[in-house]
């Protein structure tokens, strides 16, 4: 992406953490992170980082925390985050993150079942948590918080600052780097807690050797450099964002900016210019959704406009991607359409975006396509936590729209005879923390990672998922439906946040979703309907014309067996509160099915 391409020496590197100690070591000036202070973006360089992970290691190791201990970070994803987690790994200790969307309970399972020493947390509302669930949490020993907080004269609750001044020691018996040199690739550097959508969260335990094998991988495969930059937004709590916000960069020296929330992300993208992004199917359904809204709103000649400039580049996109010749009078038309259009739609981005990754779940084919059209060369990857974030990817260069990519090199990847995929290599996980019997029934005798993702391997040996095995629905007529596929349809509607397909062994197939409450609060709006809250709009039935046009028009788009006949539209939006989301919002589908079971079987007519 960049020109000066610089890699570490990975036959010398043994750990993560050797990492960092390198690029400090040989670019120590150049800056590695940025964060927001006082309103400005304030620069760390690779020499800046080390010193602080330093600082809290020796800290650490003077609160007690040795080799294998397990220390949680409770946190939305900002530059403390990142420090500790590398203080840890420096350690030898074992860093076991926790979602900060968890509820108490949530928090306490994790806690409890990784016997964590030390816990970080972000503020007070973290610490409320922690509070509420630590009489059953004894091993927690000490809990250090990012922001200001009050806890009541606890004496084992400190601010980070005062963390950094009571444990430091003037000597250190071993330093920072000998307790790098002494940790192994095999030695367990991370657990993280899946999103548990059928069941409580299983620990994955990842060694040093997975987390170094796949940032090689990752790195290779997006030629990233240190002119590179992304901006860093999605919980660290969830390897993919950890692997490409954080320890991606440690392989080629790319830079990190932090967004402020969640909120502000579009607003900092548009000050610090990320080169690459990476975001969730959710994160580019909502970009969609934003542009189509503008362009809903613009004038005749302005919407028309669009419509030529995205027509001229899906022509583009079919032609690079297919091999095909684009005729030079259109590239010169795309051109003039692109200053005058899609560039700004690029601008959201932060207008220098040269490559966008999508990972973590399925991604609609055509919301694909329309970031291709507009510009952006978007890449499909497809891993696991057990898999340690990555198994297939498509190359910038080598990318087939719609399928997942190849497996990553030094690996191997096939089919089952059901068709699921299976996965052996150096990235596969050492299995589940204190689960052996989960971990015989995930990884085999011969080191196959059974995924639970149904799909097929073309003849180029790209992999195209299907959906997950436990999910697939048999109609009564004994059609195999892939209900991911239309509920990722179905969300290309700017109205839909989530839509769920039921129907097994049923006649037809019916729906529930939940409203996306900015785009049909809108619509309310624009058409003066009155309503009080977002309950009584549900309600609405100009609101249920809209929803059944929009599933009419996805429905043209599927074969006959997999339209959805019916629908019900949900008064809320899903929550993880209520044990309905997971905190990367995968639906828990066998929860849903239970709690709205009366609404699905009234669409088949049956009263309860």
């Amino acid at each position: 992406m960049g020109s000066a391409v610089i890699r570490p020496p990975w036959d010398k590197i043994r750990n993560v953490p050797q990492l960092l100690e390198w690029w400090a070591t040989h670019y120590g000036d150049a800056e590695a992170l940025y964060h927001k202070n006082k309103g400005w973006w304030e620069p760390v360089t690779w020499k800046g980082y080390l010193s602080r992970v330093d600082e809290v290691v020796g800290c650490l190791r003077s609160a007690g925390v040795k080799r294998g201990d397990r220390v949680s970070i409770l946190s939305t994803t900002r530059l403390e985050w990142v420090i500790t987690d590398m203080a840890i790994l420096s350690c030898g200790a074992v860093t076991t993150p926790i979602y900060q969307s968890n509820t108490a309970e949530q928090c306490e399972y994790v806690i409890h079942h990784s016997d964590c020493k030390i816990i970080f947390l972000e503020d007070q509302e973290q610490l409320d948590k922690l509070l509420k669930i630590w009489g059953d949490a004894p091993h927690v020993e000490l809990a250090v918080v990012y922001e200001p907080f009050e806890a009541k004269e606890n004496d084992k609750v400190i601010s980070f600052q005062d963390f950094l001044t009571r444990f430091k020691r003037s000597e250190e018996p071993e330093s920072p780097v000998s307790l790098r040199q002494n940790t192994e690739p095999t030695d367990i550097a991370t657990i993280v807690y899946t999103s548990g959508t059928t069941g409580p969260p299983k620990g994955v335990v990842l060694s040093h050797g997975n987390l170094l094998f796949t940032i090689q991988q990752i790195v290779d495969l997006l030629d990233l450099n240190q002119d590179d930059l992304s901006l860093a937004y999605l919980p660290m709590a969830h390897v993919a964002e950890r692997m490409v916000g954080s320890l991606l960069k440690l392989g080629c020296g790319a830079k990190t900016a932090f967004a402020e929330s969640m909120d502000d992300m579009g607003f900092n993208m548009r000050e610090v210019g990320p080169t690459f992004h990476f975001g969730t199917p959710r994160v580019f359904e909502k970009f969609h959704a934003k542009v189509k809204t503008t362009v809903d709103d613009a004038t005749f000649f302005q919407k028309n406009i669009y419509i030529a400039a995205l027509a001229l580049g899906q022509r583009e996109m079919d032609s690079r991607l297919n091999g095909g010749i684009f005729p030079l009078h259109q590239k010169m038309a795309l051109k003039i359409m692109d200053w005058l259009v899609l560039r700004k739609v690029r601008d959201l981005l932060g207008g220098e975006v040269k490559l966008v990754l999508s990972g973590a779940a399925p991604i609609s084919s055509e919301i694909l396509r329309w970031l291709q059209s507009v510009g952006l060369n978007v890449v499909e990857a497809y891993g696991m936590t057990e898999s340690s974030a990555l198994i297939t990817a498509n190359r910038p260069w080598e990318n087939r729209l719609g399928s997942v990519g190849k497996a990553i090199p030094k690996t191997e990847m096939k089919t089952a005879g059901d068709g699921e995929v299976l996965t052996r290599g150096p990235h596969v996980s050492q299995g589940y923390y204190r689960n052996e019997v989960e971990t015989q029934k995930t990884i085999d005798e011969n080191g196959w990672l059974h995924t639970g993702d149904m799909g097929k391997i073309d003849e180029d040996g790209f992999l195209w998922i299907t959906d997950r095995k436990k999910d697939i629905l048999i109609t009564a007529a004994g059609k195999n439906v892939a209900p991911q596929n239309i509920e990722n349809l179905m969300k290309t509607s700017k109205y839909v946040s989530q839509f769920m397909v039921f129907g097994d062994r049923r006649k037809y197939l019916v729906g529930l979703l939940t409203l996306d409450e900015d785009e049909v609060t809108k619509y309310a709006r624009d058409r003066q309907l009155i309503y009080s809250d977002l309950k009584e709009l549900s309600q609405l039935l100009e609101i249920n014309d809209l929803i059944s046009s929009e599933v009419l028009r996805m429905n043209g788009k599927l074969a006959s067996y997999e339209t959805v006949k019916m629908f019900r539209i949900l008064e809320e939006e899903l929550s993880q509160d209520d044990d309905e989301v997971t905190p990367t919002l995968k639906v828990k589908r066998n929860v849903i099915e239970k709690r709205y079971g009366h609404l699905i079987e009234e669409m088949y007519g049956v009263k309860r």
